[in-house]
C-alpha cells in the first residue's frame, strides 16, 4: 500500500484528496460511489473515523493520520493545538493522544475519547501549515500549554522548543511565550492556576541560564 498527502493507492484504486490516509467520506463517495465505499469499509481496507471521515486502516493508528482525521472531523476552520501542535512543532515530550483541536466558539462539536475539542477564536496570523495540516503557531500554543498543563510536561516541552531555536532567538521565544500567557490565557478553573511563571528559569535552555534574563 502506498500513501501520500494527495492520495492513497489501495488495491487497484487511487483515492485523491486525502491527507495522511484520512479522507472526507463525501469525497470518496464522489470518487468511488457509495456501493464501492461500503465494500472497502466492509473489507477492512478503510475504517470509519467519524460520520464524515474515513481512514486507511493500515495507517489508522499513526499520529499524522489521527491528526489529519481529527481536523477533517472538526471542520475547515479547526486548528491542531496543545499537545498535538507541540508534537508537530518538534516537542516530543508532548503526548500523541488524544488529538487536540481548537474550533470557533460557534462550532458545535463534542470531545470524544480520541479527540479533545476546545472552542476559542484564533487569529489567522497564529495559524501555520505543517505537513498539510492547520496548526496553532508555537508561541501561543506554548504559552497556553505552560499555563494549563502539568508543570513537568510543560517544562520539558518548553526546553525542547527553546533548544530548537537559535541561541540568539531564545530570549525572544521565551519572552514571547511569557507575554502570550500573561495576556491571553486564563486558567481552566478561575482562581486555580496550578503554578506560576516563576519556575521557568529552571528550564535548561531558558535564556536566564545563560544570564540573559
Amino acid at each position: 500500500m502506498l500513501s501520500s498527502a494527495s492520495g492513497t493507492l489501495v488495491g487497484m484504486l487511487t483515492y485523491d484528496g486525502g491527507l495522511h490516509g484520512a479522507y472526507l467520506r463525501s469525497d470518496l463517495v464522489r470518487q468511488l460511489g457509495p456501493h464501492r465505499l461500503r465494500v472497502e469499509l466492509a473489507d477492512g481496507v478503510l475504517s470509519p473515523f467519524a460520520k464524515n471521515v474515513v481512514v486507511d486502516r493500515a495507517q489508522a493508528a499513526a499520529f499524522h493520520t489521527r491528526a489529519a482525521a481529527a481536523l477533517l472531523y472538526a471542520g475547515p476552520e479547526a486548528v491542531l493545538t496543545s499537545h498535538t501542535a507541540l508534537r508537530l512543532h518538534g516537542c516530543t515530550a508532548a503526548d500523541v493522544g488524544p488529538i487536540h483541536v481548537l474550533v470557533p466558539a460557534e462550532r458545535r462539536l463534542r470531545s470524544r475519547a480520541d479527540v479533545a475539542v476546545r472552542r476559542a477564536a484564533v487569529a489567522p496570523e497564529d495559524v501555520e501549515e505543517i505537513l498539510g495540516m492547520r496548526v496553532h503557531n508555537l508561541l501561543p500554543t506554548l504559552a497556553e500549554f505552560i499555563c494549563r498543563e502539568r508543570p513537568r510536561v510543560a517544562l520539558a516541552c518548553l526546553d525542547q522548543a527553546l533548544a530548537a531555536v537559535a541561541p540568539d532567538d531564545r530570549w525572544t521565544c521565551a519572552r514571547g511565550s511569557h507575554d502570550c500567557c500573561t495576556r491571553d490565557v486564563t486558567p481552566e478553573v478561575p482562581g486555580e492556576r496550578r503554578w506560576s511563571w516563576s519556575w521557568l528559569p529552571a528550564c535548561p535552555s531558558h535564556p536566564s541560564r545563560a544570564g540573559w534574563w
